[in-house]
């Protein structure tokens, strides 16, 4: 794989539960990590201020390749996929302070075909999903590129998969770059971005929906950066995390805002930078992000890592607070 880095429907969307699933236990050490390893004082970074992170590691062989991640209604706990066709689910430790202190009972769950076969190889390449009201999760695959949604009515070790109307431009993106970012909006449309499925002027390409049909919209590529997720924010605009890798810079991540109002059909979308990680800071492939509302009109935002199952990559999980 390459290296990836006023209340509104959308808060409503963002309070079904997170399912109760029928997983295995994994042991997983949080060890904190500082924003600036070679500056201790350093608290921001853009307009966010940082409220802890850790670095997660795990003998189980399962355990690597995030991508995604949603939060429960409390902002407790965490539900993210992997690039080998599992789900995660985690409760977020906190400090009295809110400060992000580590990660506990962690499970694991292998995703599973209509035949209750756990996925493999190409058909397990997990990179998106969305908490989807009813109790439903959709999640969108690359490779083999398809919209998956699964009921959490009788427990993720029961559903099978459902097919998911999907752009039918979609077909067309390269293997490894496709639907990398998705999310629903305020007002139920559904919004993806490609990683790296650009047209012959250089443009993005993505999808809002429109009832039962989709349309495109685009993105120009900036500074090298690529989608890997986005999440609504309370106030219905969509924070976009993107991410960077270069052989001299090394790793770096950049969360945007779009405005709603921008998303329409045949957009030009021109996301505004609120945020960029990058050397000396902590930061990897940067592949999760999910927000939810803090203390007064503050935002609590949470970002997390893939390590591909890289030894030399590191997961991440650090929270940032915007406002307020």
């Amino acid at each position: 794989m390459a290296f990836r880095f006023a209340l509104t429907i959308a808060c409503l969307l963002a309070a079904v539960p997170l399912p109760s699933v029928r997983a295995e236990p994994v042991a997983v050490k949080a060890s904190p990590v500082p924003l600036n390893p070679e500056d201790g004082a350093q608290r921001t970074a853009g307009a966010l201020t940082y409220m802890g992170g850790v670095e997660l590691t795990s003998d189980h062989d399962a355990f690597g390749g995030l991508s995604s991640l949603i939060l429960s209604a409390d902002g407790r706990n965490i539900m993210a996929v992997t690039d080998r066709g599992h789900w995660l689910r985690a409760r977020l430790d906190l400090d009295g302070r809110g400060q992000l202190v580590g990660l506990s009972e962690v499970e694991m769950f292998p995703m599973k075909a209509r035949n209750l076969v756990p996925l493999s190889g190409r058909l397990a390449d997990a990179e998106a999903l969305v908490d989807e009201a009813g109790g439903r999760l959709l999640v969108a695959f690359e490779r083999y590129h398809r919209l998956w949604r699964f009921s959490l009515h009788d427990g993720l070790d029961k559903t099978l998969p459902e097919d998911y109307p999907a752009p039918p431009d979609l077909a067309r993106a390269p293997s490894n770059k496709g639907i990398e970012a998705m999310t629903r909006l305020a007002d139920g449309r559904l919004f993806l971005m490609t990683e790296d499925y650009v047209d012959a002027n250089d443009m993005r390409q993505g999808w809002i929906s429109q009832g039962t049909r989709y349309h495109t919209v685009t993105q120009e590529v900036r500074d090298l950066f690529k989608p890997t997720d986005m999440t609504v924010l309370p106030n219905g605009d969509v924070l976009l995390l993107e991410r960077r890798f270069t052989i001299v810079g090394g790793a770096a991540a950049r969360l945007s805002v779009i405005s709603t109002r921008s998303i329409v059909p045949g957009a030009v979308l021109k996301p505004q930078a609120i945020a960029v990680l990058q050397p000396p800071m902590t930061v990897d492939n940067m592949e999760g992000v999910a927000a939810t509302e803090g203390p007064g009109i503050s935002t609590d935002i949470y970002i997390l890592s893939d390590d591909n199952f890289n030894a030399i990559q590191r997961t991440l999980l650090m929270k940032f607070r915007l406002g307020g």
